[in-house]
């Protein structure tokens, strides 16, 4: 009898072994029978909570149309459950993913007939340099105009509508769907993921930092600001830093640079040898305000101050949108008067901060060349959205013009884009994330049907790597940019050479573009017509 009782502890013993196993296996690497989704158990139950049918719009929403017919690309094939290297094809590339905060398309490899009503000419050596030997997208759009849903568009491909994602409080794994990211595809290619500044919009709109999506503990440049940031004043929003501070304790995108050059670093070997590829994500803070930089960087534009107003049409009141920019509380309603001597200081500190953005810029592409990184990594470049400085009378973003719409974006890819090639055919950040994935040499990622909220992994976007052949292949006749209003009315912005400083809704002229524009956005958005 005793026995027997022992016999069956041993069978219980071995079945409970078999099922902690099994539940290991479940729940730590993913496999389990009949499983479609990637990654594993404990990843997916960590996003799994979110709701399909998000509640109301608050408020309608406003479109604007760039208009350039090419349709997207259809790539079907399925993402394979075997690791990308293992199917025989030719080796994976390691991805440095750059985006910068605020930075509108004003980078000295942007100069030209067109854009010089944005002056002065800025000093970025680096970002000349990174163009010069990548595809340079001329006339790049984002989906939305603020920093969380313009950042959760382009890194999950799905457009602003579809993510329910219109503000910096919601994170879209429980708004809408659980949508894959960027970085969390390269994860699930076995690739080691590392998160570096600002690349997600930060706090709850990613659930800090969105952590399914990294191997790697995310990093920030430093968690609290030097002190010698805290005292200057309620109402000042720039400051300049001398040497002797910056040196005792380095500003928050510096810091983050050196995070960024000690991965690269660790990394190189592996990567290097084909063993262990990497994708970096790395975020700068600025030009975001405050306007924040060494000193030097200030010194480069000491002129600046009065020349963006030898054009009679800006001698108008300034007005800014209530974003606490300029006097914290103080003007954080409604439309204020904005002092031109203000603006004068904010553009001086705002194109400083750009240069200062360009020399860490050169620090990254410096240690990718020192580790011998460069002939096996790609580089990408692109900003959340821009930022106005007194065009339209405003300063600030969440407008559909171009200064605030209107991004730069580069893409280097050893091997392809050495000699430079530059396109002024149109393109989205939809489209950053199924080109990055092609560039790799990943699968390519299956284009969204109508219907695709409930869809993992999709994009709305499209390879624009055909460009790098034919920089004028048309890739399609127009972005969208949408912006949140409190007014249910729709807006068009037609490209013309007065830099969008005239409403020409009601201009007859226009009036068969106008029409053309409207009927292709209702369609485009599910509107009957």
């Amino acid at each position: 009898m005793a026995s027997g009782r022992g016999r069956n502890g041993i069978f219980w013993i071995l079945i409970g072994c078999v099922f902690i196993v099994y539940f290991h296996y479940v729940f730590e690497v993913g496999i389990f029978p009949g499983q479609k989704e990637k990654g594993t158990l404990k990843e997916r139950l960590a996003v799994k909570k979110f709701q399909n049918d998000s509640e109301p719009l608050k408020a309608p929403i406003n479109f604007i149309v760039q208009s350039q017919d090419a349709s997207s690309v259809r790539a079907e094939r399925r993402m394979s459950d075997e690791p990308r290297s293992s199917r025989g094809r030719h080796p994976r590339m390691n991805v440095l993913f750059i985006m910068a905060d605020d930075m509108r398309a004003q980078l000295s490899p942007y100069n030209g007939p067109d854009s010089e009503y944005m002056k002065p000419r800025l000093h970025t050596p680096n970002f000349q340099n990174l163009a010069s030997r990548s595809l340079l997208l001329k006339k790049a759009f984002v989906q939305y105009t603020f920093c969380g849903p313009s950042r959760t568009s382009m890194l999950t491909s799905r457009r602003p509508d579809i993510t329910g994602i219109f503000n910096n409080s919601r994170h879209w794994r429980y708004e809408r769907g659980n949508y894959t990211s960027l970085p969390q595809y390269f994860k699930m290619n076995d690739y080691t993921v590392q998160g570096i500044g600002k690349v997600f919009h930060p706090g709850k709109s990613s659930s800090n930092d969105d952590p399914v999506s990294w191997t790697e503990p995310y990093r920030h440049g430093l968690s609290t600001e030097p002190d010698y940031l805290k005292p200057f004043g309620p109402g000042e929003r720039w400051l300049e830093v001398s040497p002797e501070e910056e040196e005792e304790k380095p500003l928050p995108d510096r810091a983050a640079v050196q995070i960024a050059k000690e991965f690269l670093e660790a990394a190189a070997e592996k990567a290097r040898s084909g063993e262990k590829n990497f994708f970096l994500g790395f975020g700068f803070n600025k030009p975001h305000v405050s306007l924040i930089c060494p000193k030097k960087y200030y010194n480069l534009y000491p002129e600046e101050t009065g020349k963006f107003m030898d054009d009679p049409l800006w001698q108008l009141p300034f007005f800014r949108p209530g974003s606490g920019i300029v006097n914290g509380t103080a003007l954080n309603d409604s439309w204020y008067q904005l002092p031109t001597e203000t603006l004068r200081h904010m553009r001086q500190g705002y194109f400083a901060c750009i240069s200062y953005v360009d020399d860490l810029l050169g620090e990254l592409l410096n240690a990718v060349e020192e580790l011998d990184l460069a002939d096996s990594t790609i580089i990408s470049f692109m900003a959340d959205h821009g930022y106005h400085l007194g065009e339209q009378r405003m300063v600030g973003k969440q407008t559909l013009y171009d200064s605030s719409s209107h991004v730069p974006m580069m893409l280097h890819i050893p091997g392809r884009t050495e000699h430079g090639i530059v396109s002024e055919s149109i393109v989205q950040a939809l489209d950053v994330f199924p080109t990055i994935v092609e560039a790799a040499g990943l699968d390519q990622i299956p284009p969204c049907r109508e219907d695709s909220v409930d869809i993992p992994l999709c994009t709305e976007g499209t390879s624009i790597l055909k460009l790098i052949d034919d920089p004028e292949i048309q890739i399609r006749p127009y972005a969208i940019t949408q912006q949140m209003d409190a007014n249910d009315r729709m807006r068009f912005s037609l490209r013309n050479k007065r830099q969008e400083r005239f409403n020409l809704v009601n201009d007859q002229e226009y009036a068969d573009i106008k029409d053309k524009l409207q009927k292709s956005l209702y369609m485009k958005i599910g509107i009957e017509v």
